[in-house]
């Protein structure tokens, strides 16, 4: 069995964002890999470490190695290292817009377990059971 520690912490615990004024949407997690197969508008959520570009601009390195570009909204600020969940938009130039972020607390997170957690939730079989809406039940 694996530490409480090296999971993933609950849904519940990851969504308390402050973010601008706007209209709540809901993104699944994703990869490298699922973000660039979305069309650009679309709602995401991506995990990884960041590193600094130029201004705003951002590079996440996901949990499955890839590499997205971020551009950061005014007054979300970005930090090199740590491991953080990052929510926002696919972009027209194939980037996260992002609008708001999740740091994880200092220390290691396994990636590779959280990798295949983002696996797992787009099984055909688990993608229901997982984001059911609480009102469809």
């Amino acid at each position: 069995t694996l530490p409480h520690s090296s999971l993933p912490p609950a849904p519940e615990k990851l969504r308390k964002y402050s973010m601008p004024a706007m209209e709540a949407v809901i993104s699944q997690r994703l990869n490298a890999k699922l973000f660039n197969q979305l069309p650009a508008g679309s709602a995401a959520s991506l995990s990884g470490r960041c590193t600094s570009g130029s201004g705003k601009d951002w590079v996440l390195t996901t949990t499955d190695g890839g590499n997205v570009s971020v551009s950061a909204a005014d007054g979300l600020e970005l930090s090199s290292g740590g491991f953080v969940e990052l929510l926002g938009t696919k972009g027209s130039d194939g980037q996260l817009c992002a609008t708001a972020i999740h740091t994880f607390p200092a220390g290691e997170v396994d990636v590779e377990l959280w990798e295949e957690a983002v696996k797992l939730a787009q099984m055909p079989q688990l993608r229901d059971l997982l984001f059911k809406p609480a009102d469809a039940a």
